[in-house]
């Protein structure tokens, strides 16, 4: 089909469409397969871009597979308190409460102590 002028891609999709009509059970358990794994670094991502909804949609990822809110607020914190007091420092405040906005959003425990917290730590 490739010789004959058809794109790769739609060669493929052609493939998989008649392996569904033969095995739909293969096309179940490749389905299962391709599941959404999740990491730290998209939840980071996600509040980069500003994306809340798949931030919360991660967050629910990985607790539905064994994370604690505590841990993974540590693998946020680790990346977003230095960026808040660079924000702090440069007198950011719109940058500021949307960061505040968006981890309260996550309801994983940050609160404004916790900001306060970030602050205080720059004068150590």
């Amino acid at each position: 089909m490739l010789e004959s002028g058809y794109d790769e891609d739609e060669v493929d999709r052609m493939i998989d469409e008649i392996a569904a009509e033969l095995d739909p059970e293969a096309e179940q358990d490749k389905a299962v397969e391709e599941k959404k794994l999740y990491e730290y670094k998209d939840l980071q991502k996600a509040l980069e871009n500003s994306d809340v909804s798949s931030a919360k949609e991660i967050v629910e990822y990985l607790r539905a597979n064994g994370k604690e809110d505590k841990t993974i607020r540590q693998a946020l914190t680790k990346d977003l308190k230095s960026e808040y007091q660079e924000m702090y420092k440069s007198n950011d405040t719109e940058g500021m409460r949307r960061t505040r906005q968006m981890l309260y959003e996550l309801n994983i425990g940050y609160d404004d102590k916790t900001f306060q917290r970030w602050i205080k730590d720059m004068t150590k």
